[in-house]
């Protein structure tokens, strides 16, 4: 049951097509793609619309570094909320707490979470918990416009693209890398990346498995 949650994150989280990433992973999330870039996928036939994501760490005053990622839309989240209008009041400057997030911090919807931005320490108000498995620290979730309203940065740590229907998915993938030409960047599928996750994942209760068969012998 676990793992078909996660395939359904999956889902609900990875929802462009293609992404485009830095081939620099792990603790360093402040690595960015180059934003022209952006104008190269763009003039690739057969995109529908193409969307930026930012993944930095931010200092809060109360519970020190947390991972901010901001984005454009948030509308395929599994959200929990009291709130009937909390996309709305998302991109208007609040945020959302991945599970994690809540837990470790103890904090729920309606509590204010500082940050320092480079407009000095803004509080933005908590109106949703998300679910996510990718961080056991935790996640806040803002909105790209209200980031960059705050932080000076117009730097992009990745890029999604969403394919038009009528248009050929690996094709369309195929010209987006012959347009980045040698741009040291990855380029990488929804279907892979959602079964790389998969493979992790089986990998990591791999255990679980060899533990049931030696209790029913046991048994």
């Amino acid at each position: 049951s676990f793992r078909a949650t996660v395939q359904q994150w999956l889902a609900q989280t990875l929802t462009a097509d293609v992404y485009i990433t830095s081939p620099i992973t792990g603790a360093n999330r402040t690595v960015s793609v180059e934003p022209a870039l952006v104008e190269n996928i763009r003039a690739v036939r057969g995109i529908q619309r193409v969307e930026t994501i930012r993944d930095v760490n931010a200092f809060s005053p109360k519970l020190g570094n947390v991972r901010l990622i901001a984005v454009s839309t948030v509308e395929n989240r599994i959200l929990k909320t009291n709130r009937a209008n909390a996309i709305d009041d998302w991109k208007r400057g609040s945020v959302f707490v991945s599970e994690p997030f809540a837990n470790r911090h103890n904090v729920k919807i309606g509590d204010q979470l500082t940050m320092v931005s480079e407009r000095g320490a803004q509080s933005f108000e908590i109106t949703a918990i998300f679910f996510d498995y990718s961080s056991d620290q935790g996640i806040v979730l803002m909105s790209l416009d209200v980031y960059r309203q705050f932080w000076n940065d117009p730097n992009i740590s990745a890029i999604g693209v969403y394919v038009a229907r009528d248009a050929n998915p690996n094709a369309v993938e195929d010209a987006i890398r012959v347009g980045l030409g040698n741009a040291n960047v990855i380029v990488r599928s929804n279907k892979s990346l959602r079964d790389a996750a998969m493979v992790i994942f089986d990998r990591t209760f791999a255990i679980t498995a060899t533990l049931r068969i030696i209790a029913v012998v046991v048994a």
